[in-house]
């Protein structure tokens, strides 16, 4: 593993910015500086990744070196607590991403993927792609936060889903590969400055439900494991309290899932329906 150099960067969270050119993950190399009593808030960046990974087994984020925002935040151990944890982390950095592309005077609309993806929302009705990711990690005495944000859009392996990266949504002039280090960092700087109001917000209920991805539309659910076989099709509704994830059947049963993923949209009833605003 390379060294960690400190990343001048503003830090809301109150703690040092670590960079590290090349590591296995960045939550590898925040855990043992949370063991040796690194303070809350501080944040480990790297280049590249050579083991990242996702929420479940066998899944890896895959970004070149230079091409995405990999960044693990050690946070208050008591915010483990906090009721939908993992989506309100995917709240503040939607709202962390759609400010920096204003910054460089872009748009975008992002969306939240129950249970922790973010979603870049396409146009009329191109496809919508993966943008980011999150994987947070408690234990007694610990919570980690690491997030994965693609700069650039990603190429990916055959049969892989479609990706994007923040620069698509930037104007031309703002797009040159030489600017994608000072877009990594005010990126950071903004995603730290939205997760440091994190315990204090109020409305994330009604924020999460309206950037709730493909809520109004009828989709084919996972429950637990992938592969279990245990698989139903319901429209996305909402978001409980707990984080659960709200589904009404077609005999109009509300189904609650506490763990499990959306597996793919179903064609037909409500498939190709307009998002609802989140204005």
């Amino acid at each position: 593993m390379d060294p960690a150099a400190p990343l001048s960067v503003a830090n809301r969270l109150g703690g040092p910015v670590w960079l590290f050119a090349e590591t296995t993950s960045t939550q590898d190399e925040a855990r043992p500086l949370a063991a040796e009593g690194a303070p809350w808030g501080t944040a480990v960046v790297a280049g590249r990744q050579s083991q990242g990974r996702g929420r479940l087994p066998g899944r890896q984020w895959i970004a070149e070196p230079g091409e995405a925002l990999l960044c693990t935040v050690i946070l208050d151990p008591a915010w483990a607590l906090l009721p939908a944890l993992p989506l309100r982390i995917g709240l503040a950095l939607a709202e962390a991403c759609e400010a920096t592309v204003q910054t460089e005077g872009g748009r975008i609309d992002i969306r939240m993927k129950w249970p922790n993806d973010l979603m870049f929302k396409g146009e009329a009705l191109s496809i919508d792609r993966k943008l980011g990711g999150i994987l947070c990690e408690a234990g007694p005495g610990l919570l980690l936060v690491g997030f994965g944000i693609n700069l650039a859009r990603p190429v990916l392996p055959a049969g892989a889903a479609a990706a994007a990266g923040l620069e698509e949504a930037l104007p031309e002039h703002a797009r040159p590969a030489g600017r994608r280090e000072r877009l990594r960092d005010r990126l950071l700087e903004t995603c730290l400055a939205t997760l440091a109001g994190l315990a204090e917000s109020e409305d994330w209920h009604q924020a999460l439900t309206a950037r709730l991805w493909m809520r109004g539309r009828e989709c084919v659910f996972e429950e637990g494991r992938p592969g279990s076989g245990a698989s139903f099709a319901a429209t996305i509704i909402g978001i409980g309290p707990a984080g659960q994830l709200l589904a009404e059947t077609a005999d109009g049963r509300v189904r609650e899932l506490l763990a499990g993923e959306i597996s793919s949209a179903r064609p037909g009833r409500g498939a190709l329906t307009p998002y609802p605003s989140i204005n």
